[in-house]
């Protein structure tokens, strides 16, 4: 058996590990407290989606990666972040096969903002701490035409809510080149930013208002704008300009339209029909206003996310909030390139769902993430969320499976390997483990294991480990542990 595994591991390489479960057409992780996905992007023919979980502790957050295919099998799973509180609001794919990382980690009381360059694995390449002193997020991370990386967020003095643009460039192999940071007063929040076809760079985000606290709570100030900034390929500020109405206009992502211009999602409170509506609107490349639609009825429309799908639809993603009852569903607009609506859908039921993220399918329909208070699939009070829809607003059922969830933390480890199995919350089951060598060679082996288990590692020496995993069913799951002295 573990010759096996041991030329599994030389071929590939890989880990092996999942830590969902399933529920009709959705697919959901649950850990002890707020677990929730911010992202997703294309890799290949697969997805990386990235968020933030708690399945190791009920005070800390940790940031979660995985890899998903577009059927809904989990490939891979990684978490970070298991001492400090660190949470991912960005990831990207690159051609090099690397993955940009970016969010914050909880450093010396304040919001320290990441980019972790990973490997196909989910393992840390390189990780990268930008701002001194400050406190600060990082929102958005893309991959640049020259093969490199950039991200941004913003960055604000500890203890202020508000802040300033930043905007780092790095090389493939996660150096940092340069770092800008942006903006005319102390209220200025960016979200999103593209690589633009002349090699700059648009940055999109909202001045005078904050984006960051719950869905009805978004601003603290009056007469927040849409705030644009356009570089050029060395992060030199080329222009800037608000985009406003009356009250609270408030924006989230920005794509390159295929003339040269640009679209923005967001959502405004100055137009529309409802206390807040989802805002798309297209600029040119000089940042002037070609158009504007809203959408929503009555009550609290929000835009989050949105993707151009290869047939040239746009699929905007965001968020539902009824005034009376104060529940949530997400909300899903589909529209032609010039803002045309061809169908909406509020997608939610008895609890409440959220939608931050979404990315098209090779068939032209959506993969949504973000998260739900549906509590009945785990012990946490929101839920990560995943969802399909084809080209018609239907929802399709994730092929996930029938798998273990196992959370394995921290990793690397020095002393202690936290092993927690979470796979039927109705039945407990026994388990053995066993730790293997690089070369395959068994070091440790345990059998009957509940769901918690704590591996002793303090006696092994720095270097890379395997550990496998086996239910009453004889199938295997198989984790990499690097560990460190």
């Amino acid at each position: 058996m573990f010759r096996e595994v041991f030329l599994f591991l030389c071929l590939y390489f890989l880990t092996s590990i999942n830590l969902f479960s399933q529920n009709q057409e959705n697919i959901y992780l649950s850990g002890n407290g707020t677990d929730k996905a911010h992202s997703i992007t294309k890799n290949g023919d697969n997805y990386l989606i990235c968020g933030s979980t708690r399945l190791s502790s009920t005070t800390s957050n940790e940031a979660i990666l995985f890899e998903m295919t577009e059927s809904g099998i989990i490939v891979w799973t990684s978490i970070y972040g298991y001492e400090n509180s660190t949470e991912a609001f960005d990831v990207c794919s690159s051609a090099s096969g690397k993955i940009g990382l970016t969010g914050y980690k909880w450093t010396d009381f304040m919001h320290d903002p990441f980019m972790y360059l990973v490997g196909t694995d989910g393992d840390i390449i390189k990780e990268e701490y930008i701002l001194d002193n400050m406190s600060g997020i990082g929102f958005s991370v893309i991959e640049d035409n020259d093969g490199g990386f950039s991200f941004s967020g913003y960055s604000a003095q500890n203890g202020t809510l508000g802040g300033q643009v930043f905007l780092t460039k790095m090389n493939n192999y996660g150096d940092v080149l340069w770092t800008k940071e942006y903006g005319d007063t102390p209220e200025e929040h960016f979200y999103s930013h593209i690589q633009t076809q002349d090699g700059g760079y648009l940055l999109l985000g909202t001045q005078n208002g904050f984006m960051f606290n719950f869905i009805w709570r978004e601003f603290h100030t009056t007469n927040s704008s849409i705030y644009i900034i356009k570089t050029d390929s060395h992060g030199n500020e080329i222009w800037n300009t608000t985009i406003s109405g009356e009250y609270n206009d408030l924006a989230k992502c920005v794509k390159q339209a295929l003339d040269g211009g640009y679209y923005i999602l967001g959502s405004t409170q100055s137009i529309g029909a409802g206390s807040f509506d989802m805002y798309l609107i297209k600029i040119n490349e000089n940042g002037e206003l070609e158009w504007e639609k809203t959408f929503g009825q009555s009550d609290f429309e929000y835009g989050y996310d949105m993707c151009i799908t290869e047939d040239n639809y746009l699929y905007c993603c965001g968020v539902s909030r009824t005034i009376e009852t104060e529940s949530v569903d997400i909300y899903i607009v589909k529209t032609d390139l010039e803002g045309n609506m061809i169908w909406e859908k509020y997608l939610g039921g008895e609890y409440s769902e959220y939608g931050y993220g979404i990315e098209s399918t090779s068939t032209n329909g959506c993969i949504i993430v973000g998260a739900t208070n549906d509590i009945s699939f785990g012990n946490g009070s929101y839920n990560l969320l995943v969802m399909k829809l084809n080209r018609y607003g239907e929802i399709e059922k994730l092929e996930n499976g029938d798998f273990l969830d196992i959370s394995v933390f921290p990793n690397p480890a020095k002393d202690f390997v936290y092993i927690n199995i979470l796979k039927d919350y109705q039945y407990s089951y026994t388990y053995s483990i066993v730790l293997l060598d690089i070369m395959g060679k068994e070091l440790y082996r345990q059998d009957n294991i509940n769901d918690s288990f704590v591996l002793n590692v303090s006696q092994f020496t720095t270097g890379v480990y395997i550990l496998v995993i086996n239910d009453k069913n004889d199938e295997q799951y198989i984790k990499k542990i690097v560990i460190q002295k």
